[in-house]
């Protein structure tokens, strides 16, 4: 049985491996989408009625442009 015990901490140091893995995963998808929920309040901004009249403008100058 002694020659197990190697076995056993490689195996436990492998599933810490894919533990921090998942962490870094994890991380990465919460910055994301951090990200892109500041992009889509930009968006939002932009085209909130507020600015809904400079968009028209925007658009048509494009339009006829």
């Amino acid at each position: 049985m002694k020659d197990a015990a190697p076995w056993v901490l490689l195996q436990k140091i492998k599933d810490a491996g894919y533990v921090a893995d998942d962490v870094i995963d994890e991380f990465e998808y919460k910055h994301m989408n951090a990200e892109a929920e500041k992009q889509r309040s930009k968006m939002s901004h932009f085209a909130s009625s507020s600015n809904l009249l400079s968009v028209y403008f925007i658009v048509m100058s494009f339009v006829q442009g």
